[in-house]
This record gives structure tokens, C-alpha cells and sequence, in this order.
């Protein structure tokens, strides 16, 4: 397995990341993926012996579902926390109360806390923004993504996702260790590439392919 740098962070995390969207099935995301608990543990087994350690989860996985089972699967097989690199997302909506979705950063802060119960850890290692809050202001989601004294550690190494614009990667890259997140490779990301390349920002897509395309064209 080939290991590459998450962003400036000094850690190394597998070139292939495990998704934990197929995991439970609940809801909308039955179309998904219906993974009971005795697969998914097999397959976190399966993907760690092969030298996987980056896992991606999120909140909205089957209504927190697939960070329960996650979780279970990596006690079920004994798995020190030091082993795995650990990402959920906050953005999405987790309940019907008007501040439960977005990226305030009330919401922000009760989504960690939520993320980190069902996962039955201290902390994760990567939060996501999962996608455009138009309403919040960027310096108040950074704000949320900084956590609350004295626990600020609940979310360690990179603090920040989904930077799709060449703007929001400027605005915060020189202050933050910047990894960003692409559902599908679109165009956009292409244009940001050279920006990405200056500050040091990783970009994990689910379309590696295309990625990889598109920095070969943007060497040339």
C-alpha cells in the first residue's frame, strides 16, 4: 500500500480510503448500501490487512448508523485508535430542529460531539464540511471547526474539508492545514489545482481517475 501526506499534518495516510456508506442502510440511504455488522466488520478486517488506515464515515451514513457499526467493527477486532485514521463530516441534517443542519458553529460543535458518541472515541482525526452552508459566514464555520476550550481536541490533525472553490482555498490555507473533498471530480477542482499544488492541500475524490487526468493536463 502506498501512503501519501494529509495535507502539511506530517501524517501519512493509505493512498485508498475505506467508505463506510454502504454501511446499515437506513432510510434514504438503503438505495446505498445495507451492510449489516458481521460484514462491515469483515470488511474493515479485510481493508486493514491490506494496509488501508484512512476510514471515512459521516453523520448523515444512514442516520449516524454507519459511525455506530464502524466503531464496533474497530473494537470487535481489537484495533488501536494510533492504527486508523478516522474522518466523519458535519454539514448534513441530523434531526428536525432549525440549527440541527449547516455549518454553524453550534451545529458544527453538537455534530462532533454526536459523531464522537457513536463512534466511542475521543476524537476524530479528520471533519469534513460536508457540502455549502449559504447562510454562515466562513469565519464563523472556522470558528466551529476550532472546537470549545478546553476540549478543542475532539477534532485533531486537519480541520478543515470541501474547499471546492480556488477563493475559499486562499482564504484558508495560510492559516489552516487544508484538506479538500470531492463527491465526484467536476471541472471546478481542475482550475484550483494550482493553488492546491502552492499551499500544500490534499484532495481526495471518489473518482480518482479523473483526478489524476486532470493534474497530468494540468503539468503539461
Amino acid at each position: 500500500m502506498k501512503y501519501n501526506l494529509l495535507g502539511t499534518t506530517g501524517v501519512l495516510v493509505s493512498e485508498l480510503c475505506l467508505g463506510a456508506m454502504t454501511f446499515g442502510g437506513k432510510g434514504f440511504w438503503t438505495a446505498i448500501g445495507q451492510l449489516p455488522q458481521e460484514e462491515v466488520t469483515s470488511l474493515v478486517k479485510i481493508a486493514l490487512e491490506k494496509g488501508i488506515n484512512f476510514i471515512d464515515t459521516a453523520n448523515v451514513y444512514s442516520d449516524g448508523l454507519s459511525e455506530i457499526m464502524l466503531g464496533k467493527a474497530l473494537r470487535e477486532l481489537g484495533i488501536h485508535r494510533q492504527q486508523v485514521v478516522i474522518a466523519t463530516k458535519v454539514r448534513g441534517r441530523m434531526g428536525s430542529g432549525a440549527n440541527q443542519v449547516g455549518l454553524s458553529r453550534m451545529h458544527i460543535l453538537d455534530s462532533v460531539d454526536e459523531s464522537l458518541k457513536r463512534l466511542e472515541i475521543e476524537y476524530a482525526d479528520l471533519l469534513y464540511i460536508h457540502g455549502v452552508d449559504p447562510v454562515t459566514p466562513l469565519e464563523e464555520t472556522l470558528r466551529g471547526l476550532d472546537g470549545r476550550p478546553p476540549d478543542a481536541g475532539t477534532v485533531a490533525g486537519v480541520k478543515i474539508g470541501s474547499s471546492v472553490s480556488l477563493a475559499s482555498t486562499h482564504a484558508t490555507a495560510a492559516t489552516w492545514p487544508v484538506l479538500s473533498r470531492a463527491w465526484k471530480f467536476r471541472r471546478q477542482y481542475t482550475g484550483s489545482l494550482p493553488a492546491r499544488r502552492e499551499y500544500r492541500v490534499s484532495l481526495c475524490t471518489a473518482e480518482s481517475h479523473k483526478l489524476l487526468q486532470a493534474a497530468s493536463a494540468d503539468r503539461q
